[in-house]
């Protein structure tokens, strides 16, 4: 286990971030989660090699400090499961925390992503080096022990790197002691207090009474899941597509006659024609925004790209309507702004109430398990399902659950037909 001081470390990275008068860091660049702009990362990218290298380092250290935060809510949120209801759950202080903790480690992700790429696209002998910089600081982290590489396995595989993914079950003892080596740290705790601001932000009102459902600025314009009939359920991914994820998950879906929704953010939506998706009828698309930015902390001209611009794009790629739109880490639903912006757009904002969390690093197994015990917790075992198909984790465990929403005379549908049977008071319309 990585046992090395961090306090040298973190005042580096303490000295990259401005801290504001509330107490949130705010990165060097300001830059959108998955949407990162392309003058941030050619700075870095053409930054002394001194300042690039401190710069990765100091990214790869707040990925492993977010993910190290996200596990240790991940197992209070776990031991809170079984004697709390879902509306409890996804209001616990827990769950809010790891939603800000996600929003975090999406930013960063998203950057290194794009400085990788950068490196990748200019074939110069000062980039190539760079290049060869940039990985080397990856390996480096690796090496620092189980829970650091834990900590990069998503980035490496966004990066088409490879890493033992065999350990992904990490013990509570292991996580606990990694956590009281930094908890000693003023810095680390910082971060922690970033979290606990964003996470206080957040507006997460998983209840409604509206009976009729279409597109609105109300409630009614905004679907949880927990208004669904007895033993109905609607399984969504979210981010992808990723290629050799994606395509896995459809063959599953093939197999098995199931269906699932697809949210995909509009600036990705060129990577389905490496797949068979658009006319596959076990596939349903919506849209997460242009980029996946946190909707909450931008201007109205980019809310209009990122909703109604991104609705003509996917429109236009697919070639059909496209009735629904699910917010970045569910941020702004109740934001009048963007909740009607969606509704004029003549799209209803979906969210969820079983969260499988499977962008955590973790095992299958242990995903499976507690998103069977968030099921039980719904209100007439129905629902809808939050994935991500970015993550081989996923793979296995959503094919898990595909089957076990099989048993028990549950039906899994598309969420167009879920609404259509709710508005035609119960007729059974959706097979």
């Amino acid at each position: 286990m990585f046992k090395t001081p961090i306090v040298a470390p973190l005042t580096l990275v303490l000295s990259l971030f401005s801290v504001g008068s509330c107490g949130l860091i705010n990165f060097k660049e300001n830059f959108a989660t998955r949407g990162i702009a392309t003058s941030a990362i050619e700075k870095l990218v053409t930054d002394e090699e001194t300042s690039f290298q401190a710069e990765i380092e100091h990214k790869l250290l707040s990925l492993h400090c977010y993910y190290l935060i996200a596990q240790k809510n991940l197992i209070k949120l776990e031991d809170k499961i079984p004697s709390n209801n879902l509306s409890e759950i996804y209001m616990s202080s827990e769950y809010l925390s790891l939603l800000a903790t996600k929003g975090q480690i999406d930013e960063i992700e998203a950057e290194l992503e794009g400085v990788y790429e950068e490196l990748n696209q200019k074939n110069t002998t000062n980039l190539s080096l760079r290049k060869k910089l940039f990985l080397s600081e990856i390996d480096k982290f690796t090496k620092r022990g189980v829970i650091a590489s834990r900590s990069l396995i998503n980035l490496i595989s966004f990066l088409g790197l490879t890493l033992d993914q065999s350990d992904l079950d990490l013990s509570k003892d292991n996580v606990l002691d990694e956590i009281s080596n930094f908890d000693k740290d003023h810095e680390f705790n910082i971060y922690e207090r970033n979290i606990d601001h964003l996470s206080y932000m957040m507006e997460m009102n998983l209840k409604t009474e509206a009976k009729k459902w279409a597109p609105s600025e109300n409630d009614s314009g905004n679907l949880t899941g927990e208004e669904f009939p007895s033993k109905l359920w609607s399984l969504t991914f979210s981010l992808g597509p990723k290629v050799n994820v994606t395509n896995v998950i459809l063959n599953q879906l093939n197999l098995k006659n199931s269906k699932a929704t697809f949210f995909i953010a509009a600036k990705n939506l060129d990577k389905l024609n490496h797949l068979k998706m658009v006319n596959n009828p076990k596939v349903e698309f919506g849209i997460q925004s242009m980029s996946n930015t946190d909707l909450t902390k931008v201007g109205y001209s980019t809310l209009e790209k990122e909703i109604s611009e991104a609705k003509m794009i996917a429109e236009k790629k697919l070639k059909k309507k496209v009735n629904f739109y699910r917010l970045p880490l569910g941020a702004g639903q109740r934001v009048p702004q963007i909740r009607d912006l969606i509704a004029r757009n003549q799209l209803i904002h979906i969210l969820w109430n079983v969260d499988s969390l499977d962008w955590i690093p973790q095992t299958s197994e242990r995903i499976v398990k507690r998103t069977k015990l968030l099921m039980l917790k719904s209100k007439k075992d129905s629902g809808i399902i939050l994935f991500h198909d970015l993550y081989p984790r996923t793979i296995a465990a959503s094919n898990e659950m595909i089957s076990h929403l099989s048993h028990n005379s549950r039906r899994l549908c598309h969420l167009k037909d879920i609404l259509n049977e709710i508005n035609s008071n119960g007729n059974d319309l959706c097979k």
